[in-house]
């Protein structure tokens, strides 16, 4: 069964959040997304793990993972096979389908850049149909094409072939142990510190992909925000859990695409449709600059895209008769 994290679902964070990744990702219909709760039938799930690549926040997480193993000269890499090749063990997950691109990364950012597979007929298979294992190397690929760094090589074994180069490893599965490995074969600088990242566990961050060299490079995902439409409420960098957008006193919104992990609450927290979500494109976007004006309305200072002609009013009394009694509740 699926393990799921509530406290990193953008619908702990955010009632109107529209995300249904896991929802559409599911097979079997075992998750259903209502207004009440996020639930999963454990009748109809059968641990398949196609949900876990899917969720923007790594909320979802199953049982088994990818075996890593050290070669010779420092080289590392990591094995996996689905259950259909090799029936279990370490390494064995039910579908390799449940291996996305952001963990591709994650593993990549520690300098794993090999996989050795194992797996059966994928086209009979009923999980075939899922975003493939494939495809998810290419889309980690690309980004590191464009980064001008090497690309991820995969390459694949008979389920005999690939069981006895998994009887080699000698790295032990526990936890500890595993991040003492990680740690070991690590060839990229970690990203700096900063209060944003701070806001969550190590663990969490590797989301990001702040580790990345070049800001006109692919990314995963790319936001901007469009000064015709925005009306500087703030709403996308309060609710923004990564700091993709932040709102800062010196520059106006300072938009970083290597922390966005493409949940979509800015988006779906914008009141004015302001919010662009782009898949593998590069940053468009660094700095939004904002302008402090006064309501002419209520009196209230606000913030505003910088425009030849600024408006007069707030947003809350630009959306009705400032003429009415109408008061701003300041937090």
């Amino acid at each position: 069964m699926p393990i799921i994290k509530g406290e990193r679902c953008v619908h702990s964070m955010m009632e109107q959040a529209t995300c249904q990744a896991c929802v559409q990702a599911c097979p079997r219909q075992a998750i259903r997304l209502t207004d009440e709760a996020l639930t999963l039938d454990g009748g109809r799930c059968d641990g398949c793990g196609l949900c876990v690549p899917a969720c923007p926040e790594q909320a979802i997480s199953v049982e088994g993972e990818p075996l890593l193993r050290q070669q010779l000269w420092g080289r590392a890499e990591a094995l996996a096979a689905c259950s259909r090749a090799v029936l279990s063990g370490p390494g064995v997950l039910a579908c390799l389908n449940a291996i996305g691109s952001s963990q591709i990364l994650s593993y990549y950012r520690h300098g794993i850049a090999v996989w050795y597979i194992a797996h059966g007929d994928c086209a009979a298979c009923f999980y075939g149909k899922a975003r493939s294992f494939d495809q998810h190397i290419e889309d980690a690929n690309k980004i590191l094409q464009s980064h001008a760094l090497p690309e991820i090589q995969v390459t694949r074994g008979e389920p005999g072939t690939w069981s006895a180069r998994r009887s080699k490893v000698k790295v032990s599965e526990h936890p500890e142990r595993r991040r003492t490995f990680l740690r070991a074969v690590v060839r990229l600088a970690p990203p700096e510190e900063d209060s944003h990242a701070a806001r969550k566990s190590q663990e969490y961050d590797v989301l990001m992909t702040n580790w990345l060299p070049r800001p006109t490079g692919l990314l995963p995902w790319s936001v901007s925000l469009d000064a015709r439409q925005c009306v500087g409420c703030g709403s996308c960098a309060e609710m923004c859990q990564h700091g993709a957008i932040r709102l800062e006193s010196d520059c106006g919104f300072r938009v970083d695409s290597l922390r966005c992990t493409g949940c979509g609450v800015c988006r779906d927290v914008c009141p004015a449709d302001a919010i662009r979500l782009e898949r593998l494109a590069p940053a468009r976007q660094f700095v939004m600059p904002l302008a402090a004006s006064r309501c002419k309305g209520c009196g209230n200072p606000f913030h505003q895209p910088v425009k030849d002609e600024p408006d007069e009013y707030c947003h809350v009394c630009r959306s009705k008769p400032h003429s009415r009694h109408l008061f701003q509740v300041l937090s």
